[in-house]
């Protein structure tokens, strides 16, 4: 085997061992040496792919996100869904990630997610695709038909969602009813009100 492809090899298994382990117990609670033994690649060998546990860790969680949301456009791109079913594939993605990695483990990925520079971006981008394409389809069916442009809507959510996950607790079930709601109708309300 050529010394690049060993090299790729190793990495490979350094990832999934980490991947595997950071999944089940958190990144927090995963060691370098645990992830050592599981890979079958010693201690020393492994910082020369990794310099830290935190690089490591990065990494983890950049193809972990990728994976999912790469899955995600994927079952949304050219399925001819409609709004509410392509909201349904959200919010199905959504449990899925939380049942994997339990309530902690999802926080702790997201946070971790949050602080990376790579990860963010990616996710940023990833996330105004899916958004466009949600705009799409609302527009196609009806559910959206403001005469904002997809560009100041695609802003609007941004804000939005960058509100929701800056928050430091969870938001209620009304809270999210309002949100949902100030989303749909804006200030003034499901309905015309011609006295405004």
């Amino acid at each position: 085997m050529k010394r690049e492809e060993l090299k790729e090899q190793n990495r490979r298994r350094i990832l999934q061992a980490a991947t595997e382990l950071m999944i089940q117990q958190g990144i927090a609670h995963t060691s370098i040496k645990e992830v050592s033994e599981k890979s079958g690649i010693s201690f020393v060998t492994m910082y020369k792919y990794f310099d830290s546990k935190e690089a490591l860790a990065e990494e983890v969680v950049y193809d972990f996100q990728k994976k999912h949301l790469d899955q995600l456009l994927e079952d949304v791109t050219d399925k001819d869904l409609s709004f509410k079913e392509m909201i349904r594939v959200f919010e199905k993605n959504q449990q899925e990630l939380e049942e994997l990695l339990g309530p902690e483990g999802f926080e702790e990925f997201r946070v971790f997610g949050q602080k990376s520079e790579r990860i963010a971006a990616y996710f940023k981008e990833m996330q105004k695709q899916l958004v466009t394409m949600l705009i799409m389809a609302g527009r196609v069916s009806g559910v959206i038909h403001t005469k904002a442009s997809n560009d100041s809507i695609l802003m609007f959510v941004s804000w939005l969602m960058e509100y929701i996950e800056n928050r430091h607790e969870e938001l209620t079930e009304d809270q999210m009813a309002d949100i949902e709601s100030l989303f749909m109708y804006g200030l003034v309300g499901k309905g015309e009100h011609k006295n405004i």
